[in-house]
């Protein structure tokens, strides 16, 4: 069996860290990310926190103004009604395609099983990797 490694940039690791915390409700919604505080964060060159900061930007988990310091975003009704619209397109077809292999993906056998030895835990927020390592796409 092979496995993929994937190489990430010091602006990726940093921007995927940041988008954890998000995920995981650690940085709340409204909460000031600053260039200054995230270079600090992960002793990186401010221009570096500002990529990690713009890319999350550009995928909508950060907003900012102009000359304003990014915050975390506040998802509406019509956003959460977004996010599980393109859920439902994107999950439908993915199961489909499976079952028309009659196939069950490892990974996702493997995150039901983790999923399983954490039913209980206190914090739910200690699924969210489990659940988008699981994904199959």
């Amino acid at each position: 069996m092979s496995t993929r490694v994937t190489a990430l940039s010091i602006i990726d690791a940093s921007a995927d860290d940041i988008r954890r915390r998000i995920f995981e409700g650690i940085l709340e919604q409204r909460s000031v990310q600053t260039e200054a505080e995230v270079s600090g964060r992960y002793e990186v060159a401010r221009p570096t926190a500002k990529a990690a900061i713009e890319r999350l930007v550009v995928e909508g988990l950060l907003g900012r103004g102009l000359h304003k310091s990014a915050r975390v975003k506040v998802l509406g009704p019509g956003d959460v009604r977004d996010i599980y619209t393109a859920r439902t397109i994107v999950e439908s077809e993915v199961v489909r395609r499976l079952a028309i292999t009659s196939s069950v993906p490892n990974r996702a056998l493997e995150g039901n099983e983790l999923i399983k030895a954490r039913i209980g835990e206190p914090q739910r927020q200690s699924l969210t990797p489990i659940r988008i390592s699981i994904r199959p796409w």
